[in-house]
């Protein structure tokens, strides 16, 4: 394998909120990553737990491993204006954008990093996604022209797919791409935001692919389905959604799904 792109810096970019129950394994796992030149760039949006206190705790261990910036922010301000934020401040030539309840496992980033040098004509990549419930699952859902794959044995799923979007989970792509493209929109608060940026990718002509030789583990809906966010997560989805197809779609083409939207 070439070694050049060990070169390279990765920037981590993480939004964590109220994440006391996944950070620290979470960060663990970073850690123990083969990639020599990463920097973490963790935003605190807002958490109210003890997020802050887990993170500022292991600053001086991981600090001797990689580079670590914290952004304490007072108030949720959404996912993509935050992790627009954590952009801004990160310096490395490729973006690893990773949700707060995942788990890395350690040959991650330095594949991505392989196959993303290896083809310039791909806008981003992500590895496998697999259900840390139960750790035989495809948790994300890869969708493509045929459909979702989510839920089926991740033995299966040995092949890399073309597919519509990279979830938000974890996926990679190069800074220099993601500034042109102008970022997540920062209206969008959370929802929908990993579909529009694929979306506008392919617009571009860039490829998405998965690299399912690689795998993380994901603890979805920890935050997700808890009592306070739930209602927010249902209401900003339903509206990104449209907003999405208002902004990405021709106009006969808004025509012609608006009878699907109004259902």
């Amino acid at each position: 394998m070439d070694k050049v792109h060990h070169h390279n810096k990765v920037s981590i970019i993480l939004v964590a909120s109220n994440s006391q129950k996944t950070i620290k394994p979470l960060l663990d796992s970073l850690a123990g990553s083969q990639y020599p030149n990463l920097e973490v760039v963790t935003v605190n949006n807002g958490s109210t737990d003890k997020t802050v206190e887990i993170i500022e705790r292991m600053l001086p261990y991981l600090n001797n491993i990689m580079r670590v910036k914290l952004i304490k922010l007072n108030k949720n301000i959404g996912y993509c204006k935050a992790a627009n934020i954590a952009v801004r401040r990160s310096s490395g030539k490729f973006l690893l954008f990773i949700d707060h309840d995942i788990v890395m496992t350690p040959s991650v980033i330095d594949r991505l990093v392989e196959v993303l040098n290896q083809n310039p004509n791909l806008g981003a990549v992500q590895p496998k996604v697999v259900s840390g419930w139960d750790l035989t699952t495809v948790d994300s859902y890869d969708v493509n022209e045929s459909g979702s794959i989510r839920g089926i044995h991740t033995f299966i799923y040995r092949v890399p797919r073309r597919v519509l979007y990279s979830v938000g989970a974890c996926f990679m792509m190069r800074r220099d791409l993601f500034i042109r493209i102008g970022g997540f929109f920062n209206d969008f608060f959370v929802g929908y935001q990993d579909v529009d940026l694929g979306w506008r990718l392919r617009l571009l002509g860039y490829d998405i692919i998965t690299v399912p030789d690689v795998e993380i583990y994901h603890y979805r809906g920890i935050l997700r389905d808890s009592k306070h966010f739930k209602p927010i997560f249902e209401y900003t989805e339903a509206r990104n959604k449209l907003v999405m197809m208002l902004q990405n779609l021709e106009v006969i083409n808004i025509i012609r799904s608006l009878p699907k939207l109004m259902a």
